[in-house]
């Protein structure tokens, strides 16, 4: 019962700081290599990739499991979607915030946070 309780807020910390830190044209840009832009060191580099995989593929897989039970499964799914590496991750997320309750959320969050809000890709 603890565990589960500084999980969920251990996870909410973590997409907070996600939401943040990514720039407002994240979803539109397709300059996604922000780390390889910042580090220079290529065993450094290696290390941090796989370190943001590894807490991808956690907030994955508890966000599958806040779809069942209380939390924000669809954004802390999202958020990991955005830290792993994968073919195709560009053209999922554009499907997962495609959906304008997902933007809603988004931007609100980044509102509270008083970062501009993320630029989406509309489809005509």
């Amino acid at each position: 019962m603890i565990l589960s309780i500084i999980l969920f807020f251990a996870t909410l910390a973590l997409i907070l700081l996600i939401i943040w830190w990514l720039p407002a044209d994240y979803f539109i840009n397709d300059k996604s290599m922000l780390l390889a832009n910042k580090i220079q060191n290529p065993l450094l580099y290696k290390i941090l990739q796989i370190l943001k995989n590894i807490i991808g593929a956690i907030l994955i897989i508890l966000g599958v499991i806040m779809l069942i039970l209380p939390g924000q499964g669809v954004l802390t799914i999202l958020i990991g979607l955005i830290l792993v590496d994968f073919p195709g991750k560009k053209h999922l997320l554009q499907k997962l915030v495609a959906k304008e309750s997902v933007q809603k959320s988004l931007n609100y969050l980044r509102k509270k946070m008083k970062r501009e809000p993320f630029i989406f890709y509309k489809e005509s």
